[in-house]
C-alpha cells in the first residue's frame, strides 16, 4: 500500500498537492508547469500496482480558486480502481457546493466537536505540562462550549500559559485569550452548508419569537423544500439529525422528542449563517409558519 498524507494547510493549491504526491514516490519539481505536473500525476498512478491511499487533511483550507480541482480529485477513485481518497474538513462547505458536479458522492461521515474531557486530555499530551492543571481545563471547558475545535484549544492554552508566567494568574490569562481569539464566541462559530439551511429554515418558522419551539416535522419539511428549490442536494434522515445535534452541541439550538428550540436570537442566528445570498433567497421562499408551538 502506497500511503500519503497531505496537510492542506500548508499545501493547499494544485501545484502543491500535486508536487507532495509525486514527491512521496519520485523527486519532483515545484517549477514545473502545472499542465505538466498532471501529466504526471496520472502516469504515476496509472502505472502502480499498489493501493493508493491519499489522506487530504484540512480540505477547507484550499483557496477558492482551486476548488474546481478539489472536486477533480474526488474522482480520482472513479478513474483509478487502486486509488482510495479521504478528505478531512473542520467545515463541509466545499463538499457540499461541490456535490452537484461529483459524478460519485463520498460518503460523508460527520464527527462530534471534542468535549471538554477530550480536550482536556489532548492540551495535557500536547503540552506536556503537569502545572496550571486549573488552566488547561477552564481552556478545555471553554472552548468545548464554543466550538470544539482541538487547534483553537491548543492555541489559547499555550497563549495563555506564555502570557506573565510569574503571575501565576493563567486562569484570567485564559478569558482575555479566548476573548481575542474568539472575539464574541458565538458569532465565531462556523457551520456547514447544510446546517446553515437548517438554521435558516428554523429563523423562517421561528417568526420574531427567538424562544419558540418548532415542530421536527415541520422543520424537516421546510428543510427538504428550501433545498429542492435550492437546486441543493438533501441530507438523508440520519444525517439530518447528526447536523441537528451538532448545532445543539454548540448552543444554537436544543433538541427535544418531537421538537426544537433556537437557544440563539434572530441576528446572531443570521450573523452565524453568514451568508447574505443564501438568506435572501430563502427568505422569498414560501414556507408553511403555521407549526410553531
Amino acid at each position: 500500500v502506497y500511503f500519503k498524507y497531505i496537510n492542506c494547510a500548508s499545501e493547499n493549491t494544485e501545484r502543491d498537492i500535486l508536487t507532495a504526491v509525486l514527491n512521496g514516490y519520485s523527486k519532483c519539481s515545484k517549477r514545473l508547469p502545472v499542465k505538466k505536473l498532471v501529466m504526471e500525476f496520472h502516469k504515476l498512478f496509472a502505472k502502480m500496482n499498489k493501493h493508493i491511499i491519499v489522506v487530504l487533511d484540512e480540505v477547507d483550507c484550499i483557496g477558492l480558486k482551486d476548488r474546481d480541482f478539489v472536486c477533480s480529485m474526488f474522482q480520482w477513485p472513479l478513474i483509478y480502481e487502486n486509488v482510495s481518497l479521504i478528505g478531512i474538513a473542520n467545515t463541509l462547505d466545499t463538499m457540499e457546493l461541490l456535490k452537484q458536479k461529483l459524478k460519485s458522492v463520498p460518503e460523508l461521515i460527520i464527527f462530534a466537536p471534542y468535549n471538554e474531557v477530550q480536550l482536556q486530555l489532548i492540551l495535557s499530551k500536547k503540552l506536556k505540562t503537569k502545572n496550571d492543571g486549573n488552566a488547561i481545563e477552564l481552556c478545555a471547558r471553554k472552548v468545548a462550549a464554543i466550538t470544539g475545535d482541538a487547534r483553537k484549544a491548543v492555541q489559547v492554552a499555550r497563549r495563555s500559559l506564555s502570557i506573565d508566567l510569574a503571575n501565576g494568574n493563567t486562569c484570567r490569562n485564559v478569558f482575555g485569550t479566548l476573548s481575542s481569539v474568539y472575539g464574541s464566541p458565538l458569532l465565531q462559530v462556523k457551520i456547514p452548508l447544510q446546517q446553515k439551511i437548517l438554521l435558516a429554515a428554523m429563523l423562517r418558522l421561528a417568526g420574531n419569537n427567538s424562544s419558540a419551539t418548532v415542530e421536527k416535522g415541520s422543520l424537516l419539511s421546510a428543510y427538504k423544500k428550501l433545498c429542492k428549490l435550492l437546486l441543493l442536494p438533501s441530507l438523508e434522515m440520519d444525517e439530518i439529525h447528526e447536523a441537528l445535534s451538532l448545532l445543539e452541541s454548540q448552543s444554537i439550538l436544543k433538541l427535544k422528542p418531537s421538537s426544537c428550540q433556537l437557544l440563539v436570537d434572530k441576528t446572531v442566528a443570521g450573523k452565524m449563517i453568514a451568508d447574505s445570498s443564501l438568506l435572501s433567497q430563502i427568505n422569498t421562499i414560501c414556507l408553511d409558519e403555521n407549526s410553531i408551538d
